[in-house]
């Protein structure tokens, strides 16, 4: 119910459900360059940045309290969770994306037809 009266920066679970029935069926996650770019940049930084972890842009925000001091295996998630965390990104703070991953905004902006950026008001910039 929360999810339904308040946004929570990537934390949806229809959203991120959603993006994992369209993967499915049309085999989105790392289909694109931005994407698997972006995919590289989120495991270099978990690779590199493990004892002072620095999350990307698509790491939720309880992920990046928790493992913080604590990295381990189960941060490391596989381009289809990453695809769905980064859907809910896109729907709930795509300025996250846009400011961070241009190109990856504008294949997201592709892949669902919508500038979420520009709907939500957080871009000066026409896609």
């Amino acid at each position: 119910m929360k999810e339904s009266f308040e946004i929570i920066e990537g934390q949806n679970l229809v959203v991120h459900e959603f993006a994992h029935i369209l993967d499915h069926m049309h085999g989105l996650s790392g289909s694109t360059a931005a994407l698997r770019e972006a995919y590289e940049v989120y495991l270099e930084n978990i690779e590199s940045k493990q004892d002072d972890l620095t999350p990307d842009c698509a790491t939720p925000l309880g992920e990046m309290v928790d493992h913080v001091n604590t990295h381990d295996e189960t941060m490391l998630r596989p381009p289809e969770e990453y695809f769905a965390v980064l859907t809910e990104l896109f729907f709930t703070n795509p300025a996250a994306i846009y400011d961070d991953y241009p190109n990856l905004y504008r294949e997201l902006v592709g892949i669902y037809g919508l500038n979420m950026a520009a709907i939500m008001g957080s871009a000066n910039e026409t896609i």
